[in-house]
């Protein structure tokens, strides 16, 4: 039997393999590797992690109607369909528009968004008086494919076993037995080839309201996830005495975090419970020979004025590359301000910041209750509130970077922190994905 293929925009489905429209012959060539960028990448010498352009591809249609009249509503029909996708494309809003694609004995259906295309027409006006006309259905899609949206399974600290309902996770600095800020996904959980983005839903499960203001969320896939430990507490600090920049807390990094970080870049968030106004940064420290001295400085100051989860930069752990035999380097922050004070920093959590490893989603000043959860849908790029009970939702949230990924056939670990919360605050999770093929 012939595979099934649809255009669909969400609410509309044209078939091309049906009796009015025959698709002939099918050409899904996949994409390309896009050479430009790959030699812009760190190492431009191999092709060990391509990047992809848009694929171009074709179809072969065979329309047949009684009359000419019926068969430019259907060639209307599709034209009407692939301008949508255009338009979407260029403005990004209106609903995408996909090409679905099911071989027969395959349960999956898979589909991937068209950008443009067009139809071109060989001797139609014989062929229309003979009620058949034959054209080439031409696009470009993404380079992906994708299956159906599937429920992960998950589990927390407190909710061992993996299950696709709401676990329980808490926004703490894993001082408290039995609670952590983590959502484990075990390996066999995402499939497919290519890394894709998650839906996450996170919700309230306080009795109260919360003053959520902002989402850090990280995935700790390239980071030893089972065992790294992102959160440091305690430290050695100093009091700022001098108006110059200097050292005012620190943190010793053990040869297992530099293992574990491998030299990726990191952002480093700090709770700060009370400071003087003044700006603050990361800086990575070694240490030889009893020599301490900064490698490397997140290349701004943050002007911190109060309490709060602050985002003080990104920095490279270990400095200078991985290796496993990196030692003696700690984690400070460095502050300048007129005049003294004290900083306190309950403690700091460090998260991934590469691409697709790390998000953040602010929340301008709305409570948040307990029937209420975030929403960071990346499949369809939409991040939103909304009542678990009725399902409505609320435009206002505000998201910036690409949506958190999971890699497939790999441990994927996310880690949550929300500013606005209270140490210690119950949250429930759920999350779902649609797995990315570059092939089908």
């Amino acid at each position: 039997m012939a595979p099934t293929i649809q255009l669909y925009d969400g609410t509309t489905t044209i078939n091309l393999n049906s009796n009015d429209i025959l698709t002939t012959r099918h050409q899904f060539t996949g994409a390309s590797i896009d050479q430009e960028r790959v030699e812009a990448g760190r190492d431009k010498w191999n092709l060990g992690t391509p990047s992809w352009t848009n694929a171009t591809e074709s179809l072969d249609l065979l329309i047949t109607k009684s009359t000419p009249a019926l068969i430019q509503a259907e060639v209307q029909k599709i034209e009407t369909m692939l301008d949508k996708a255009r338009q979407s494309a260029l403005t990004w809003s209106g609903a995408r528009v996909y090409i679905q694609v099911k071989h027969d004995g395959d349960s999956e259906t898979w589909r991937s968004e068209i950008l443009a295309g067009r139809l071109e027409f060989g001797d139609v006006l014989s062929d229309m008086a003979l009620g058949r006309a034959e054209a080439r259905l031409i696009y470009t899609r993404r380079h992906y494919w994708e299956g159906s949206r599937t429920a992960l399974q998950l589990s927390t600290e407190a909710d061992t076993t993996p299950t696709t309902n709401e676990v329980t996770l808490h926004l703490t600095d894993d001082a408290t037995a039995g609670q952590r800020n983590y959502i484990h996904i075990a390996a066999a959980q995402v499939t497919g080839v290519l890394p894709a983005p998650v839906e996450l839903q996170i919700r309230n499960a306080e009795a109260t309201a919360k003053d959520w203001r902002g989402f850090h969320l990280g995935n700790f896939v390239h980071m030893d996830p089972a065992t790294v430990d992102p959160i440091l507490t305690g430290g050695t600090g100093t009091s700022w005495t001098i108006d110059a920049e200097q050292e005012v807390r620190r943190w010793t990094l053990s040869d297992g975090q530099l293992d574990d970080f491998a030299g990726q870049f990191c952002r480093v968030l700090a709770l700060i419970t009370n400071t003087p106004a003044g700006y603050l940064r990361a800086v990575m420290m070694a240490t030889v020979g009893g020599l301490r001295l900064p490698v490397y400085k997140a290349p701004s100051q943050v002007y911190v004025d109060g309490g709060g989860i602050w985002d003080l930069g990104v920095v490279p752990i270990p400095p200078g590359g991985y290796t496993q035999k990196a030692t003696g380097l700690s984690l400070a922050l460095f502050g300048q301000k007129s005049g003294g004070g004290t900083l306190t920093v309950d403690h700091v959590h460090i998260m991934p910041a590469g691409h697709g490893l790390y998000r953040y989603v602010a929340q301008p000043g709305f409570t948040t209750p307990n029937t209420v959860a975030f929403v960071d849908d990346g499949p369809e790029g939409r991040v939103y509130g909304r009542t678990v009970s009725t399902g409505d939702e609320y435009p206002i949230l505000r998201p910036y970077g690409e949506p958190l990924h999971l890699w497939p056939g790999k441990i994927n670990r996310l880690r949550v922190m929300i500013a606005g919360s209270t140490k210690g605050d119950a949250v429930e999770a759920q999350a779902w994905y649609r797995p990315r093929r570059l092939t089908i």
